[in-house]
């Protein structure tokens, strides 16, 4: 929604939409971890932070159209995908 307000052209837009699902996943996968998630006794604790870590290192790559202004985003997305709480 940001990136229509701000007047983006379309390439920026899907390139946000792409951030926003792929950092939205990783955010959940984290957080059923930190639950202790029926899910991720299935998955694997190990597997679902490798699982964490792509979906972020994706979301990092599709903000590629944006270069260094998309730096405090890449920032947030990290945190997200390795805090404790």
């Amino acid at each position: 929604m940001g990136a229509i307000c701000a007047g983006a052209g379309i390439k920026k837009i899907n390139a946000m939409g792409r951030f926003g699902l792929y950092i939205g996943e990783a955010f959940q996968v984290v957080d059923d971890i930190l639950d202790k998630n029926d899910s991720i006794r299935v998955l694997g604790k190990e597997s679902a932070c490798r699982k964490a870590r792509r979906l972020t290192k994706d979301a990092e790559m599709s903000l590629s159209c944006f270069g260094k202004r998309a730096d405090t985003l890449k920032d947030i997305a990290l945190y997200l995908v390795e805090r404790k709480f």
